[in-house]
């Protein structure tokens, strides 16, 4: 699963340096998964029947992409491991 924390524009980086600070809460996302399921199922008119309806905090991390944001191309990228 994934959660675009700036949504999917992401955040400018400025000529000027660059710093992005985020907390987000394991439980709020876990929440968002499930409802996005649900609506998922609802639209789609399935049911999920071995839905994730919680994470494993011991194997989650968190990835960033450095893009071009005319070309979509990807200059680089960090993962960091959530503790």
């Amino acid at each position: 699963m994934r959660k675009l924390l700036n949504g999917s524009e992401g955040t400018l980086i400025g000529v000027n340096g660059f710093k992005f600070s985020h907390t987000a809460s394991v439980s709020a996302i876990e929440a968002e998964i499930k409802q996005s399921l649900g609506q998922l199922a609802t639209e789609w008119g399935v049911d999920f029947e071995d839905a994730p309806t919680s994470l494993n905090r011991a194997n989650l991390a968190i990835v960033a992409f450095v893009q071009n944001a005319q070309s979509y191309q990807i200059l680089g990228s960090a993962m960091a491991s959530v503790k």
